[in-house]
């Protein structure tokens, strides 16, 4: 008697355990695919720490080039496409946002105190960025953790503004 092979206890296992894997690829792909489609426009790999840093460094380039800048209309045409928000405190009291989005309160009261104290935290040589965590004296930063650390706009020397990066969770 021969058994055709669909029959077979043997390949109707093979065949679904083949069957589940594809399957399971297909749905792994599709949510891959709407993860980067809805969480891809920041900037890949950056900490906010990090997105702040670079913004900050673009602005101080782009401040030491051209004073007259709007930096309003320069933030939300350089940085539309990114979804993690950002705010820039500028030393004059402009508050711009990089969308349409409102920051806690103790977000811009940290900003308002690293530019009200410009000098109680030092930048390092060359204008760019904080002496780490502690201050000159060993006390804690209070401008905040590490995470949502306001990072200096140096222009000509001087702290002219400061770019927070408020953290947000992972699928936020």
């Amino acid at each position: 008697m021969t058994t055709t092979w669909h029959r077979s206890l043997y390949w109707r296992v093979a065949v679904g355990i083949v069957a589940f894997l594809a399957a399971m690829l297909v749905v792994q792909a599709m949510l891959f695919v709407w993860a980067m489609a809805q969480f891809g426009r920041t900037l890949p790999g950056q900490s906010p720490g990090r997105l702040g840093m670079s913004v900050a460094l673009d602005l101080a380039n782009l401040l030491e080039r051209d004073p007259q800048t709007d930096l309003t209309q320069y933030v939300r045409d350089q940085y539309a496409q990114y979804e993690h928000p950002f705010f820039v405190m500028m030393a004059d009291g402009r508050l711009i946002t990089s969308g349409s989005q409102s920051f806690a309160e103790p977000l811009l009261q940290m900003a308002r105190t690293r530019l009200a104290r410009p000098d109680a935290f030092p930048l390092r040589p060359g204008g760019r960025g904080m002496r780490g965590f502690d201050g000159p004296r060993g006390d804690r930063d209070p401008y905040g953790p590490p995470f949502a650390r306001p990072a200096p706009i140096v222009v000509g020397g001087r702290l002219a503004g400061v770019v927070v990066v408020p953290p947000q969770p992972p699928f936020g």
